[in-house]
């Protein structure tokens, strides 16, 4: 072997490494957002039990609170999430990269078959797709699949709508308090003065 060889072969063997590491990083990243959205949705029910006690209870500025807290929350969860999404995007990317350097090699027999090109980018997506795969298969099983090929982007359906509807209702209990006891006030008033 020329030494031309051997170099090429030891590049080859590097981005060969890089296309693995890559790809599990960016399936690592992709557990830990659905994982987070996982987190965000049990957030939101414990904030909803501990707002429907604290104010059955009359502790609105507590509750006002916690609202306030569960949107901080939501925002460092948020900032967290997106961080998160960038880097497994880079990821996939170079993955991708390191597929159009090689051609066809190292795509699966399944992703060539269907003359896709990309790995992650082969099916079909979108609520479209979701809908005629929830036809065909209505199992719960299947929901994990269903909710991949809808691709809904979990940051602007939930995590930052959450943050933002914390933070209004936090000021809305606030307020909305004192101004029922003034209502109440003002109409005790004049209950007596009639």
């Amino acid at each position: 072997m020329s030494e031309h060889e051997v170099a090429d072969e030891a590049k080859r063997d590097c981005l060969l490494a890089d296309y693995r590491e890559a790809g599990e990083d960016a399936r690592y990243r992709d557990r830990l957002l659905y994982n987070s959205y996982y987190l965000a949705i049990v957030l939101l029910v414990f904030v909803i039990q501990a707002l429907a006690t604290l104010i059955a209870n009359g502790l609105r500025i507590i509750a006002s609170i916690v609202l306030f807290g569960s949107g901080l929350l939501y925002l460092f969860l948020t900032a967290w999430a997106v961080g998160v999404k960038r880097s497994r995007d880079n990821a996939w990317e170079r993955r991708e990269n390191i597929e159009e350097k090689f051609g066809d090699d190292l795509r699966t027999n399944e992703y060539a078959a269907l003359n896709a090109g990309s790995n992650r980018n082969a099916e079909k997506k979108g609520l479209g797709a979701a809908y005629e795969h929830a036809l065909r298969n209505p199992s719960l099983t299947e929901i994990p699949k269903i909710v991949r090929l809808a691709d809904i982007n979990f940051l602007t359906w939930l995590l930052i709508p959450t943050a933002i509807l914390s933070f209004i209702l936090s000021v809305a209990v606030l307020f909305g308090g004192a101004i029922v006891e003034s209502i109440e006030f003002w109409s005790d008033l004049m209950a007596v003065a009639i």
